[in-house]
Parts: C-alpha cells; sequence; structure tokens
C-alpha cells in the first residue's frame, strides 16, 4: 500500500467525524456492507479520528440483517473467536496476553474472513 500525503484541515476532517458520528444503523450506516465500513473506517483512523472509526464498524454491523450478520462479532485479546472451552485450554499459550482486553468488537469483513 503506498503512503499519500495529504493536508486537510483540522477543522474539515472533525466536522466530518462530527457528521458521520450522526450517522446510525437505521440510516446511512445500514446501507453499506462490512468491507465497506472497515475501508470508510480505515480512513477515519488515519485522519486520527479513531471514535469516529469505531461508531462505523458498530453501526454497520448493527444495521445488516440478523441471517447476514456476523453472529461472533467478538474476538478475545489475541483476536481469535476462540470458544470460552478452547480459550481455557489454551491458557498457558496465551499467557502472554495477560492483562488485555478479553473481547473486542471485530465483526469479520465478509464470511469469507
Amino acid at each position: 500500500m503506498a503512503t499519500v500525503t495529504v493536508e486537510i484541515d483540522r477543522e474539515v476532517i472533525t466536522e466530518a467525524a462530527q457528521m458521520v458520528g450522526y450517522w446510525n444503523s437505521e440510516e446511512v450506516l445500514n446501507r453499506i456492507n462490512m468491507g465497506e465500513g472497515f475501508t470508510l473506517a480505515a480512513l477515519f483512523d488515519a485522519l486520527h479520528e479513531h471514535d469516529t472509526a469505531d461508531h462505523i464498524i458498530r453501526e454497520v454491523w448493527e444495521g445488516e440483517t440478523e441471517g447476514d450478520r456476523d453472529p461472533l462479532p467478538w474476538a478475545n485479546g489475541h483476536g481469535s473467536r476462540l470458544s470460552d472451552e478452547e480459550y481455557r485450554a489454551r491458557a498457558e499459550d496465551l499467557a502472554h496476553n495477560e492483562g488485555a482486553e478479553r473481547f473486542h468488537f471485530a465483526p469479520r469483513r465478509s464470511w469469507e474472513d
């Protein structure tokens, strides 16, 4: 991926982030899929608007129908989707992750992921 440097006034970024912050799963963000949501979120992450990026991912996920929605959007602290039993069985292997938040909201971009 190439890095592109662009100058954007902080004021414009803040205004865009506030605008997106008002979008929710019942409006704009129910019309894009998870892959598109991750792309838009990555843009705001790159602009250092991390809360906006998190908002986009959560609301896009909320906007999907239950048949299309990732039923397990929570990944544990090391990024996998292990069951509690699997997690306990691998506790020694995962000891390096002590102190990390146990589960993160991390829906898949698509069912192929």
